[in-house]
């Protein structure tokens, strides 16, 4: 629970201030966007109800997955997705100094594209195949 919440507590507690690169993410929209009120009442009331739907959506989500292997299946497919394509794919692209090299660009959106089709292989294809784990095609099992 503690690592779900540390980012919005933070930010409604108003520590994004000092945060590395001293980017305020939302460029002064937070109070528009009810974000930060600057009242420690209403941003403690704020981190209270983003732990109780944490809370609720999690029960929600028990009663309905019955298989851990297919959770595990669908996570890795999902964490692929995002940590092993998407962002460095985008950080590539926008953050680093060659983002005007054309093989630099090149090799970028070949990451992008290859992870994510490989992240929707893994989302389509959510068998484990664990049969073939206690089968005669597995070495270690003999």
């Amino acid at each position: 629970m503690v690592p779900m919440m540390a980012p919005i507590q933070s930010h409604l507690e108003g520590q994004h201030e000092g945060a590395p690169l001293g980017i305020d993410l939302l460029q002064g929209q937070h109070e528009r966007l009810g974000l930060l009120s600057g009242r420690p009442a209403q941003n403690a009331a704020g981190v209270g109800v983003a732990k109780i739907t944490i809370v609720i959506f999690a029960m929600f989500a028990s009663y309905h997955v019955r298989d851990l292997g297919y959770m595990n299946v669908i996570n890795g497919a999902m964490s692929a997705g995002v940590f092993v394509a998407l962002c460095p794919a985008l950080i590539g692209l926008y953050l680093l100094e060659k983002h005007t090299d054309l093989p630099w660009q090149t090799a970028m959106y070949s990451l992008l594209v290859v992870g994510l089709l490989m992240s929707t292989l893994g989302l389509v294809f959510t068998d484990n195949y664990i049969g073939l784990m206690t089968g005669p095609s597995c070495v270690w099992s003999r």
